[in-house]
């Protein structure tokens, strides 16, 4: 998401947009091409095709509004380095490090019922606890994400999640998470990237019910118009039995393993959001 990139890489990406450059550096904006899959790698350069720069405006409109209004309030306000370090939230852009015993939530309902106790806070928010400081929790079910980036603005994206879930409480994976569902034997929804670390980081999740993948017999899967990433795949390579194993194990989520061996690329989370994919609950 756009709103992980420090201010001045905002600031030159919308100068990019505005003016139509058609080259770039690629180690400033790799992001774009890897989240997005807008721009072609030459080299060290990203080279953005005429039709593309409507799609990246539109991507910047959404998550940071008016191109023109952006500019022309980074050019009266100049962010304090604590303002500036909030816009760098990716657990890898950031270097951020939860501790090993901390869990972090977020309640898209705006409220956690904890330890008998009720702690209202906003959507846009999150909190941590100590993990030897829970006691009980009052739900039955939680969602836990792989991305920190992803869990931190997740109350922008709670149309594409299922009714079933829009107000259900959110832990993020790092940490204590897997303890912590292990400990209070909570039924867990996984959601993750699509690749196989992700079918293996869902599927071996404590009590995990469900995982929160696209459909992948929609238009933007089947037509390949969603770009996903190489390097992934590459990457992961020697995770490829293990995330068969287990997509075989269940059925439901056989198709997307299939669908990453066929296409060769994995798909993030990120991605989803950016490009404003749907999701879906499949059952394990």
């Amino acid at each position: 998401m756009l709103q992980s990139l420090t201010l001045s890489k905002q600031k030159s990406l919308a100068n990019i947009i505005k003016k139509k450059l058609f080259t770039v550096p690629l180690a400033q904006f790799k992001y774009v091409n890897e989240h997005y899959g807008i721009g072609k790698v030459v080299s060290n350069k990203l080279c953005i095709r005429e039709e593309q720069f409507n799609e990246l405006e539109i991507i910047f409109n959404i998550e940071l509004g008016s191109i023109d209004t952006y500019l022309e309030n980074s050019i009266t306000h100049k962010m304090s380095r604590i303002e500036e370090q909030e816009h760098i939230v990716s657990d890898k852009a950031s270097g951020y490090v939860i501790t090993s015993k901390m869990v972090k939530f977020k309640a898209l309902s705006g409220e956690i019922f904890i330890n008998n106790e009720k702690v209202q806070i906003p959507s846009s928010s999150n909190i941590e606890f100590d993990i030897n400081n829970i006691k009980s929790l009052e739900v039955d079910t939680v969602i836990v994400c792989e991305n920190l980036e992803v869990f931190l603005y997740l109350h922008l994206y709670t149309p594409l999640l299922p009714d079933a879930v829009k107000d259900y409480l959110v832990i993020y994976r790092g940490g204590a998470a897997y303890e912590l569902c292990k400990s209070l034997g909570l039924d867990t929804i996984a959601f993750t990237d699509l690749d196989f670390q992700g079918i293996n980081i869902a599927c071996s999740y404590p009590n995990v019910k469900s995982v929160l993948f696209p459909d992948i017999t929609n238009e933007m899967f089947q037509t390949n118009a969603l770009i996903g990433q190489e390097i992934l795949y590459q990457k992961q390579s020697h995770l490829i039995a293990k995330a068969k194993g287990y997509s075989q194990m269940h059925p439901a989520i056989i198709g997307h393993f299939d669908y990453i061996e066929k296409r060769r690329q994995g798909f993030t989370q990120e991605l989803f959001m950016g490009r404003n994919v749907t999701l879906k609950l499949f059952k394990l």
